[in-house]
């Protein structure tokens, strides 16, 4: 079992092999799972590494920080210069326009805890993750989900 220190050093790794030069990359584990993002991938005990983009688009599953609720997972629905809109997958409301200098990145890669662990038994270094590879949710029900431009 690999101790907490090899197990942050992988993923700081990681994390800073996904990104592109001068893109900022982080990770998070998700140790909490909520119904927003049901069927989406996010579920409890998995690693994500999220990389700073320079725009985002409708569709990307980014972490942001919000003030009352701490670090977020959503997806973007809208967006218009400076703002992300998000919206939790299966939440009837989104969380309004989020100024982009508080998101953190873009999901790129998404690990389970027994990939964690296989990866750190192997002792292989650190591999770029492939484009694009967040799971995707299965359709969510039908909202009204226009945000109202600010």
């Amino acid at each position: 079992m690999p101790t907490p220190a090899q197990t942050n050093a992988y993923l700081d790794a990681l994390a800073k092999a996904s990104a592109p030069a001068g893109q900022k990359a982080d990770w998070f584990h998700v140790s909490d799972r909520t119904p927003s993002m049901l069927g989406a991938g996010y579920d409890k005990d998995k690693h994500i590494i999220v990389v700073s983009q320079p725009e985002y688009a409708a569709g990307d599953d980014v972490t942001f920080r919000d003030p009352a609720r701490g670090l977020i997972l959503h997806r973007v629905t809208h967006t218009k210069p400076g703002y992300v809109f998000t919206k939790g997958t299966f939440n009837k409301n989104g969380d309004g326009w989020i100024p982009v200098d508080r998101v953190v990145g873009k999901v790129v890669r998404v690990l389970k805890r027994t990939e964690l662990e296989e990866a750190l038994a192997s002792g292989k270094p650190p591999a770029p993750a492939p484009p694009q590879v967040a799971p995707q949710a299965a359709q969510p029900p039908a909202y009204a989900d226009t945000p109202v431009a600010q």
